[in-house]
């Protein structure tokens, strides 16, 4: 293979997109969701679809595979490879929808989420919903044949591909449909493929709901369906034409409690005859690991402990008395089924959301099982057989795992005969590596036995090419290698998947060779087992490449994979594991890894597997001051209390366009005037903490929250040390933390805070700057909170904005319930995720740029687009908004203090 020099040389003028070899981006390349890794040789973006038959040209010539990758969210290791991997997700255009025929055009990186947002405008939706919806691509989702909860009605990503514009192996492009469009030569291969195919097809093929195994024998008579599920190895997408369902105007649900497993298994053919549009199951094990994890407990809190199993049981139609019809039919079938122990049925969509969070809690739980490296791993997971089948192979496949002495969780889309199941397995261990070997054959021996697929939805990548020969048998797995060489003889395209593999336990990221190196921190990261297993811990799910809510708020903003939680992640993974130096840290490209995080904290509680890059961006920071030096900018932001004191002195000097420059403050930035609280101090509470901002800038926050709260006075113990994490000065900060908690620990009752920030430095970091401070986290809230539940004039509109850590660490409701004090108040909250500014961050000039792009992302439109007052709870939120919008964004208590009259 030519070395990364020699490709990127190649690729020289050849394409509007950009070509990168250096050794981080590859290696931020090398993994997806799977256990899996590969370093490519070269990373390409393409920059409009004709870079990808520009790729096919070149890396032709070069001797080159070619890897394509959505959003990287495969199971199985579809996204990895040693060649070029071809990052799609910014070919992300929804191109058009014809809504009276119901089709859309997109380009192959749209992500699932935008199309429906679009299609819903013309009461339409794609159908096809996996879990991973809010980050997948089309593109990917049509390359793997993906479904989701509802393919009871609505199928998989085969059955809603109308036509697609692809890019073979030879450069030559096409396009294909249910009429035809291969070429001459390859229709005729395929031909005689299907002549010598067609007897050998098992009952599979005709049986199942849904199948992803080898290629799409059942539609050779339909050339882009046929392609579905190929997973790239046949041709490169350039643009994905989808039909469109109407979207159902109402959905009801029902969630009944089991004896155990089998017993609800054995209630889903029946139920699958009521015409629901799910039925999902979730075992005792799955719930009980959610109500173990910190972040999930809330949503199983209310399951009973005893429970087996659950059915989720949905239905839904044009109105809520159509949905609403399903429930009689489904207590029908249940009135006669053995096991059930509660029914509880749900029609609002506010109770809906919650019960259907307790199926996503399981799912997103099982990255976070305690207890090291032996986690539920996702190599058996995906088979499926008829569903009138289901319950007596699901008990075959548990007899198999007790025969296995394997550990198991149980979950996913009963109503399709497929039922996720996951062993508890570590991959670093040699034994358990020759255990899962035996498993994949005994499972595909069983599930070929029952005429089924060991692919229902998650393709097969590098976890099950393997076993493709034991599932179809010789003679039709040689057709399926046929398939390949028609399409593709020189093995250009994606290599290794879907026919002629390597083993399953080959390419792990944690192997039995494994080797873990210790990193010095000097920030505590024990609630992880160190800093090692903590670098460990992301296993890629992509949940950070969403453009949509909170996380990852650059990754949002840019698109970008190295602005994502995952990309910090890898590149700190790589560095524990030995693949990277510690001092490929401070390259130009690992620091615009780890720079861009906006410490917003979301990925604590929002990413799946709780991984606080929040910390180990202070982490990095003060690793790379102390080699690199601080910059004025961080000396005066780490010296801001210091500096604040020379109150207004300072103002003259804030509004000069040198001292910004000196700085490198963006020119665009206005700085907050300075303005000394004057504010009698006490040592018995309520106490308002004395922060940084509200002390120096915005002491009218403090003068409303005294005319609230009777006897509040300040807590002057000074500061909390976040301006100095925000920059990476952990010797100062800790410093700094335990004299302000010995004057804290003087103090006794209520501690309250005006800025999240400051709150969470407290209640979050010093626990791993200076150890255990329950005695004072435990006395502190927001001050909101201790306003007086009355005497507010009624009515109006507020459009509120949480600050990041409150969202994350705390929760929104604290806030909206101290609005909602004032009575007949309507409150808007926009799925906004981080305003963008984030302390420091925004006022830098070379992140400018990058910080308007996250407020303007949903923020900054939403605050334009409506008239209500706006409340924002952070500094940097409020100094974000006026900045991009030039309105006035308003602390809760300041809002509340008016409505007083105060």
């Amino acid at each position: 293979m030519p070395t990364p020099q020699e490709i990127a040389h190649a690729f020289e003028g050849k394409v509007a997109g950009t070509v990168r070899v250096d050794r981080v981006t590859r290696e931020l390349y090398s993994t997806d969701a799977s256990p899996y890794r590969i370093l490519p040789a070269a990373v390409l973006r393409p920059a409009h679809t004709d870079d990808l038959h520009a790729a096919v040209e070149v890396c032709r010539e070069i001797g080159v595979s070619i890897t394509p990758r959505g959003s990287g969210t495969s199971f199985t290791g579809q996204c990895v490879g040693e060649g070029l991997n071809v990052d799609c997700s910014l070919l992300n255009g929804i191109e058009w929808i014809d809504a009276e025929r119901r089709i859309a055009r997109v380009q192959p990186g749209a992500r699932w989420w935008t199309l429906n947002l679009e299609a819903a405008k013309h009461k339409l939706h794609y159908g096809p919903d996996p879990a991973t919806r809010r980050q997948c691509t089309v593109g990917g989702m049509t390359a793997t044949n993906s479904g989701g909860t509802h393919s009871i009605v609505y199928g998989a990503a085969v059955d809603h591909v109308h036509a697609l514009d692809v890019v073979l192996a030879d450069g030559r492009k096409v396009r294909v449909d249910g009429s035809g469009g291969f070429p001459s030569d390859v229709s005729a291969a395929l031909s005689a493929i299907r002549e010598r195919a067609e007897p050998l097809m098992g009952p599979a093929f005709s049986t199942l709901a849904r199948r992803g195994g080898g290629y799409q024998l059942e539609h050779f008579d339909h050339p882009a369906k046929f392609l579905a599920g190929s997973e790239g190895t046949l041709a490169l997408l350039e643009a994905v034409e989808v039909t469109l369902d109407d979207l159902p105007m109402s959905r009801v649900l029902a969630v009944i409690a089991f004896d155990d497993l089998h017993a609800a298994i054995a209630a889903v053919p029946e139920l699958v005859q009521t015409a629901p549009c799910a039925v999902e199951v979730v075992s005792k094990s799955m719930i009980d690991i959610a109500r173990g994890d910190a972040f999930h407990s809330k949503a199983v809190s209310a399951i009973d402990p005893a429970a087996g199993a659950l059915l989720f049981v949905e239905y839904h139609g044009g109105s809520s008395s159509e949905a609403e019809s399903g429930f009689p039919r489904m207590d029908r079938v249940l009135a006669s089924v053995g096991g059930v122990r509660t029914i509880d049925k749900y029609v609002e969509p506010a109770a809906q959301l919650a019960r259907w969070a307790v199926r996503e809690a399981g799912i997103g739980a099982l990255s976070n099982v305690a207890g090291g490296p032996n986690l539920p791993q996702a190599f058996v997971e995906d088979t499926v057989v008829a569903v009138d089948k289901l319950p007596p192979y699901i008990r075959a496949l548990d007899e198999l795992f007790e025969r296995h002495d394997m550990q198991v969780v149980w979950y996913g889309h009963a109503a399709t005969g497929l039922v996720h199941v996951r062993p508890f397995l570590d991959l670093s261990s040699a034994h358990d590596l020759e255990r899962l070997e035996g498993l994949m054959e005994a499972v595909t021996e069983l599930v070929r036995d029952w005429g089924g697929d060991h692919s229902g939805e998650h393709g097969e990548g590098l976890a099950r090419t393997q076993w493709n020969e034991t599932l179809f048998g010789t003679d039709l797995y040689n057709e399926l290698r046929a398939i390949k060489a028609a399409f593709d003889p020189a093995n250009l395209l994606n290599p290794g998947k879907v026919v002629d593999g390597p083993r399953t336990i080959d390419h792990m990221r944690f192997g039995a060779s494994y080797e873990r190196h210790d990193v010095a921190s000097a920030i505590d990261f024990g609630d992880y087992g160190g800093f090692e297993p903590f670098a460990e811990r992301c296993y890629g799910s992509a949940f950070c490449r969403k453009r949509v809510g909170v996380m990852c708020p650059p990754a949002a903003a840019s698109g970008l994979e190295e602005h994502s939680t995952r990309a910090r992640g890898n590149l700190l993974r790589a560095v524990v594991s030995g693949d990277l130096d510690l001092a490929a840290l401070d390259d130009d490209v690992a620091y615009e890894v780890m720079d861009t995080c906006v410490g917003c904290k979301a990925c604590k509680t929002e990413c799946p597997a709780r991984l606080d890059v929040a910390r180990a961006k202070v982490w990095w920071s003060d690793r790379y001051r102390e080699k690199h030096g601080a910059t004025p900018f961080q000396r005066t932001i780490a010296n801001l209390r210091t500096l604040s004191k020379a109150g207004a002195l300072a103002n003259p000097l804030l509004k000069s366009k040198t001292f910004k420059r000196l700085l490198g403050i963006a020119a665009e930035r206005s700085l907050p005037p300075m303005r000394r609280l004057r504010m009698p101090s006490r040592t018995t509470g309520p106490l308002l903490f004395g922060d940084c901002f509200t002390t120096f800038q915005s002491p009218e926050i403090a003068h409303a929250a005294s005319r609230l709260i009777p006897n509040l006075a300040l807590a002057d113990a000074g500061c909390c040390g976040r301006v100095m994490l925000s920059e990476g000065f952990l010797d100062k900060a800790r410093a700094t933390a335990a004299k302000t908690a010995a004057a804290l620990r003087a103090t006794s009752g209520p501690l309250l805070f005006a800025e999240p920030s400051c709150m969470s430095a407290i209640t979050d970091d010093w626990t791993h700057l200076i150890g255990n401070v329950s005695d004072i986290t435990e006395r502190c809230a927001l001050v909101e909170t201790a306003v007086e539940a009355d005497g507010f004039s009624p009515g109006g509109k507020v459009m509120f904005h949480p600050h990041c850590h409150q969202r994350a660490l705390w929760g929104v409701d604290v806030t909206v319930d101290a609005l909602k004090r004032v009575p007949d108040l309507e409150i808007e909250q926009p799925d906004s995720g981080c305003c963008g500014m984030a302390g420091g961050f925004g006022y830098r000039a070379e992140r400018y740029e990058l910080s308007v792009a996250m407020g303007e992302r949903v923020l900054a439109p939403a605050v334009r687009a409506t008239d209500a007052e706006i409340v924002a709870t952070g500094t940097s939120c409020r100094h974000q908004i006026a900045d991009l919008t030039g309105r006035e964004a308003l602390h809760p208590v300041v809002f509340l203090a008016r409505r007083r009259g105060l």
